[in-house]
């Protein structure tokens, strides 16, 4: 971690107001670098002569960072950890530390080419606010491209022909060698001083210095980083993604945010908070959660019969081993690590779909709707002809069977086709069932009956057809 922009202060004053329209859209969680065996001889090699334990970079670590999503206009004040709101950052593994850091938490001090292109420097665990050096944004590395965004930008620090940090992970792409998330502004905005607060100057944040201290667990119930006023990102006008954190480990890390955001133009001040919110706090649950696991954003179609293919979106789907719609398996093609097309399967049900690899499985937070792929049509007649009163007919057929029958739903327009026809029979109490095809569910159809002494008889409107529909022709 680097020193440059700590300060150290007393309190914090949290506005808790309630707007209509929430300024903090999500977290977008970014694989931002993939590990290999280079990288870890070069961590090893810098923490020994730093005279620190050796092997905190196993070859597979994974280096995410945390972006606040804001809309146009917001900016972050500061994320925190109080009594009923804890703050947690934990790996299965071990946090990574470049003995290029400093004592504290914080972005890095210097913008030196010498320092954050030296050996995997860039890829330290460390707290932000927006910045990651003196008027060099952390910004997603697919906004690090100053054809695409051209209000900054700049070389890598990362050469392309690179022997460390070059590692081409497909699940971690564009490669750091072609962009690597620091953005670099010349003119406004520019990062303000981080603010430390609480406990999180002291033990707790050791873990996420220089690497003198190793460590899989940072936890707080009095602590918070963040800015005097609010922080935009580097675009904020546009994307306006504010980075929180960056965190390197071999393990699957898990995390629990909470975070106040300001307006920089109505001064109106957001809490969001992970769970059990009060007064004007606003939930978020997707403030806690575990990296490694498959996430879940969107999926489309919402709803449909068996067989439908779905698409559905996300992060984390390279790896994949099960997808479920509401708990039955479904067959699936992995496009890329955010989208997988799977088809709903025989048996499914609506509920959520699931998708699970070996660090766990991620849901999605809405209910996918399976559509029957039938229609059963109840209708109740009575045939004059075997009427015997009490609501009851003659059996001709057996005693509980009254006649065979003829049902046929027609098109609600004139001329109003035939669209399928049926040859059942109705039961002595007037009871007709049929089974239609599911791609006729939803639509309006006339119903008619057909009997061999009986007068052909239609429905006296169109019948919409659900799932299960029940039309009394007696009335």
């Amino acid at each position: 971690m680097k020193t440059k922009f700590i300060l150290i202060v007393c309190a914090l004053l949290t506005v808790n107001i309630l707007y209509a329209q929430n300024g903090l859209q999500q977290l977008i969680i970014e694989k931002y670098y993939v590990s290999n065996s280079a990288d870890s001889a070069s961590a090893s090699a810098d923490l020994s002569l730093a005279g620190y334990s050796t092997g905190t970079l196993p070859s597979g670590s994974v280096t995410y960072r945390i972006y606040a999503d804001l809309l146009p206009n917001w900016g972050i004040q500061s994320v925190f950890g109080v009594s009923n709101h804890p703050l947690t950052l934990t790996t299965t593994g071990n946090f990574f530390n470049h003995p290029n850091g400093g004592g504290n938490g914080g972005p890095f001090g210097t913008a030196s080419a010498g320092i954050l292109g030296s050996g995997t420097t860039l890829l330290d665990s460390y707290i932000s606010c927006g910045g990651v050096a003196p008027s060099r944004f952390g910004v997603i590395k697919t906004e690090d491209n100053s054809a695409a965004i051209p209000t900054g930008g700049g070389a890598n620090y990362i050469s392309p022909s690179a022997t460390i940090l070059a590692n081409n992970d497909p699940t971690a792409t564009p490669p750091l060698t072609t962009f690597d998330g620091i953005y670099r502004i010349s003119v406004s905005p520019t990062l303000l001083a981080l603010t430390l607060i609480g406990d999180v100057g002291t033990p707790a944040l050791n873990l996420l210095t220089d690497g003198a201290v190793v460590g899989n667990t940072f936890t707080s119930n009095n602590c918070s980083w963040g800015v005097l006023g609010e922080q935009v990102g580097a675009f904020p006008t546009g994307t306006n993604k504010v980075l929180i954190g960056q965190f390197t480990s071999k393990g699957v890390f898990s995390y629990n945010f909470n975070i106040q955001i300001r307006n920089n133009v109505t001064f109106a001040i957001q809490t969001f908070v992970a769970a059990n919110p009060v007064a004007a706090e606003i939930l978020m649950p997707s403030l806690s959660g575990t990296t490694g696991l498959p996430v879940i954003i969107s999926f489309n179609p919402t709803s449909g019969v068996v067989g439908t293919s779905v698409t559905i979106n996300g992060s984390g789907f390279y790896g994949t081993t099960t997808v479920a719609f509401n708990g039955t398996s479904a067959p699936f093609t992995i496009n890329s690590a955010g989208q997988i097309t799977a088809i709903v399967p025989v048996g499914a049900t609506t509920g959520s779909i699931s998708v699970q690899n070996n660090n766990g499985t991620g849901f999605s937070s809405t209910n996918f709707t399976v559509i029957s792929n039938s229609v059963t049509l109840n209708i109740t007649a009575m045939i004059e002809g075997l009427y015997a009163g009490s609501s009851t007919m003659t059996g001709i057929v057996s005693p509980t069977i009254a006649d065979t029958i003829s049902v046929e739903i027609h098109n609600s327009t004139s001329p109003f086709a035939l669209v399928q026809s049926y040859s059942t029979t109705i039961s002595n109490t007037g009871l007709i069932s049929v089974v239609i095809p599911g791609a006729y569910l939803g639509n309006s159809y006339y119903i008619v009956l057909r009997h061999r002494n009986s007068i052909e008889t239609w429905s006296k409107f169109p019948v919409t057809l659900s799932s299960i529909t029940n039309y009394n022709l007696k009335d």
